[in-house]
């Protein structure tokens, strides 16, 4: 119950655009999941904590705990086809991120050959096609490709997807319909909370003026994403100083885990020996008798 409640808060807390208090509640939700040594929740836990450090551009953060989740997954043989599609795609959402191609191909090769029916692989799947044609530098098919997705009803069309389609829009040289595009969500009410993703708009927008040669409109944008920059910068420190901390708790919990589980051993030690010695002098017993 702790786990669901402090599972909950974290998401609550991210849409919300508060980070810190989203990655400590997940935090807590972890520390629950390993006193009940459940590999599944901790796996879990995992999955949406490099979620989170993706989207605060702390990608080698995301790439630990996504490791850690497959390491999970491996060792407890974890049967779960969502959560195994969701740690590929969020490796290679950081792969894509890092502009590692190769990397980015085997996942998406992965996703492609996985079973079909599992909640957001379709979605995965076509978002990581894409991204791969991005990398080549295939911008008019992607910007054709998106434009197509925002129009599939089961294609979940979402904010990555429109940062793309401006940043292929500004590549292929349509700095009009680049504009256009960053400017919406620039100006969409539910982004402005999100200080990390204005940071990459305002940046882009500036780069787009920039490239039309409106130097002042090209400064207001850049002055915009400089004061983004600061306040992501002091995310950014609280973050690395609470990611220390759930380290520590890892380490602790782990600690008491072994301790409980010597423990017992110890228990059923004592129990051996004891029902040994007993036999023994019943034994001896008998036979003076």
């Amino acid at each position: 119950m702790l786990y669901a409640c402090f599972t909950h808060l974290a998401f609550v807390y991210s849409d919300e655009g508060n980070v810190i208090a989203a990655i400590t509640s997940f935090r807590s939700a972890k520390k629950e999941a390993t006193l009940v040594d459940d590999a599944y929740l901790q796996a879990l836990i995992d999955v949406n904590l490099s979620d989170t450090y993706y989207r605060n551009a702390m990608l080698n953060h995301a790439l630990f705990y996504l490791d850690e989740a497959q390491s999970l997954v491996d060792s407890h043989h974890i049967a779960n086809e969502r959560m195994q599609n969701g740690i590929n795609y969020n490796k290679a959402e950081v792969f894509f991120q890092h502009q590692d191609i190769d990397s980015l191909r085997k996942y998406n090769n992965t996703l492609n050959q996985a079973k079909k029916g599992a909640a957001g692989l379709y979605t995965f799947q076509k978002r990581t096609d894409y991204y791969l044609m991005l990398l080549q530098k295939h911008y008019p098919k992607v910007i054709s490709i998106i434009k197509a997705l925002k129009n599939d009803s089961l294609y979940q069309f979402k904010t990555v997807d429109k940062q793309c389609l401006a940043d292929a829009y500004f590549e292929a040289g349509q700095l009009d319909s680049a504009k256009s595009t960053i400017t919406e969500l620039i100006n969409d009410t539910a982004e402005q909370k999100h200080a990390e993703r204005n940071l990459r708009f305002y940046k882009l927008l500036g780069d787009i003026e920039n490239k039309k040669g409106d130097y002042k409109e090209a400064a207001v944008a850049y002055n915009a994403a400089f004061s983004h920059t600061w306040e992501q910068l002091q995310r950014v420190i609280n973050v690395g100083s609470i990611s220390s901390q759930i380290r520590i708790d890892q380490v602790q919990s782990s600690y008491a885990l072994r301790t409980e589980t010597f423990k017992r051993e110890r228990l059923w030690l004592i129990f051996i020996i004891t029902a040994t010695t007993l036999f023994i002098i019943i034994g001896a017993l008998l036979y003076y008798n």
